[in-house]
């Protein structure tokens, strides 16, 4: 096969020829059509073989007559590049600056931001982390206020519960959790861990939750007892609230007591009491008790009552699983009972309550407790207690009772009662009598309660401190029929 263009032979698979650079793409189709076996054959049957070569040249030449010259035919060896549009490289730019950010962002949280913050720590230690900056803002200086300082709260810690109606413990960490118990204000609590800013805690034997808002880290001031406002002197003043089953004693002035129609010298005197006289607390203010003589109120100064002595008002709560008829008896190893309610005649037969209302079988009155006092003066035990000041008495004991095991409605009862009268000592020797006083005054219950907490407190007032070890405190655990008893004795 031969260039129709320069005649120089060429090969049957060549593109362009290697002498002049003419294409030769239309030989190349020629050059298959000749390699056809059965075409070839045909044309050499059709055609002698000196005619073929004859055709040949005649065919070279018609090529050169019309004019196949070198150029006419551009240079097909590089195909033309063809350009993107503008818009397309755009959209290649764009893409990749979005690819490169992404893959940058991935890296920083994955791989960089878990090495600079290190290991997660627990849920209850993250929430509690305190980042706080104490540079002042016109004196710190740029690497001053870039720095901060992280604590950890480290517990158990102490917390007291502000909340003046009271603070809710639940049994999670949120409102959507039942109420177990009420916690009043000014109560003292140890949090073992806060989630979510609600702290876990166990008060009375119950453990739970309750919220942070209503927690701080010092004692609030709790206010005392309070009188209705009266500024007439002419006017009585009635206790808030009054109190049932108060202390008794005897007035010790031999010039006899005022008897005032408010709690202070400023209200007129509307009497006076005889010494030896007994009377009655039914409401307390300060130093003040309010009293009934000669069939009416008034109030006499708590400082010239001297107590009657003995066993001072134990109360007894019933709280059984179910309702149910409860027998109880206390047998005294010496005196004799000065008061009881209900009623005692040999014994009180209750209909006793879960929420531990008691509804006396002889009259179908109902109480809150079993109320008695007796003149029995045991041999109180005084190698252990507390010294403590009269104007912290209330303090003393709303931090002492509920580890003891009493709840609020209880303890208050046990505050109301003893407060008056203990407050107004320099220093008071505490005590909580064991052995001495339940083998004084035994308990029997039928049927047998599941727990029984009893607690008598024996006190004294002194002039000044002394040193005296403190009791061991054992937990007490609230479970099935729980019977409770406090109670108390001022000596002498």
């Amino acid at each position: 096969m031969f260039c129709p263009n320069c005649g120089k032979e060429i090969k049957p698979d060549d593109l362009f020829c290697t002498s002049c650079g003419t294409k030769l793409d239309f030989l190349q189709q020629e050059s298959e059509w000749q390699q056809e076996p059965d075409d070839q054959n045909e044309y050499q049957e059709d055609y002698p073989e000196e005619y073929s070569d004859e055709y040949q040249d005649e065919s070279q030449d018609n090529y050169q007559d019309e004019g196949y010259y070198q150029e006419d035919y551009q240079d097909y060896s590089a195909p033309p590049r063809k350009r993107l549009p503008i818009w397309a490289l755009i959209l290649i730019i764009v893409g990749g600056v979005l690819v490169t950010a992404a893959i940058v962002i991935a890296l920083f949280f994955f791989i960089l931001k878990p090495r600079i913050q290190g290991p997660d720590l627990p849920t209850e230690i993250r929430t509690e982390e305190v980042t706080t900056t104490e540079v002042p803002t016109e004196t710190a200086t740029k690497s001053d206020t870039s720095k901060e300082t992280t604590t950890q709260a480290t517990y158990p810690k102490k917390k007291w519960a502000t909340a003046k109606d009271g603070l809710l413990l639940r049994e999670g960490p949120g409102k959507q959790y039942n109420a177990i118990y009420l916690i009043l204000q000014g109560t003292e609590l140890t949090v073992d861990k806060e989630e979510n800013n609600w702290a876990h805690t166990t008060v009375a034997g119950l453990t739970g939750w309750c919220s942070c808002d209503y927690l701080t880290d010092t004692p609030p001031e709790i206010p005392q007892q309070t009188t209705a406002a009266s500024t007439d002197p002419n006017t009585l003043v009635y206790p808030d609230p009054w109190i049932d089953y108060g202390y008794h004693g005897y007035v010790n002035t031999q010039d006899g007591l005022m008897f005032r129609l408010g709690p202070g010298t400023n209200y007129n005197a509307i009497d006076v009491i005889p010494y030896g006289t007994e009377v009655a607390e039914e409401g307390w203010y300060g130093d003040w008790i309010f009293v009934k003589y000669n069939g009416r109120y008034g109030w006499v100064n708590s400082k010239y009552i001297t107590a009657s002595g003995g066993m001072a008002k134990p109360a007894i709560y019933l709280y059984p699983e179910t309702s149910q008829v409860v027998s109880v008896d206390v047998e005294l190893s010496e005196g004799n009972f000065t008061r009881t309610a209900p009623l005692y005649h040999n014994g009180w037969n209750v209909l006793a309550a879960p929420n531990g209302t008691l509804t006396d079988l002889a009259t179908g009155k109902t109480y809150d407790y079993i109320f008695w006092e007796s003149d029995s003066e045991p041999a109180y035990d005084w190698s252990e207690g507390y010294v403590v000041e009269g104007k912290d008495t209330r303090a003393f004991l709303l931090d002492i009772l509920p580890k003891m095991g009493l709840i609020p409605s209880e303890y208050l009862e046990f505050i109301n009662y003893w407060q008056p009268r203990m407050q107004k000592n320099a220093y008071n020797l505490i005590t909580f009598q064991e052995e001495c006083y339940t083998d004084a005054a035994k308990l029997k219950i039928d049927p047998q309660p599941d727990s029984c907490l009893r607690i008598f407190m024996a006190y004294k007032a002194i002039d000044t401190p002394i040193d005296i070890p403190a009791p061991k405190i054992t937990p007490f655990e609230r479970k099935g029929f729980t019977v409770v008893e406090w109670g108390g004795a001022e000596v002498q």
